[in-house]
């Protein structure tokens, strides 16, 4: 989740790596959500400056799986709401 909100939203500024909407969504406190940032900054995928991130390097060259990932989430949103006759 981290990864995905700082690919799409971090792009051009840095973005909140735990906001309590999201916080809540997973139910993690924000202290485990930047921890689990801090683990992406550690691997590569994310440069983290407090409690905001930009996509680093390694997470850009996800962005085709990223995209796919985003694409099958419509699809299967299409496929839930389709009416049959």
């Amino acid at each position: 989740m981290i990864k995905r909100r700082v690919f799409w939203l971090g792009q051009k500024e840095p973005v909140d790596v735990a906001p309590q909407y999201d916080c809540e969504y997973v139910n993690l406190t924000r202290e485990k959500m930047l921890e689990l940032a801090k683990q992406l900054a550690k691997q590569g995928m994310i440069l983290l400056d407090g409690q905001s991130a930009r996509p680093a390097d390694a997470l850009r060259k996800e962005e085709a799986s990223i995209r796919a990932g985003m694409q099958k989430g419509v699809e299967a949103g299409k496929a839930a709401t389709k009416v049959s006759a």
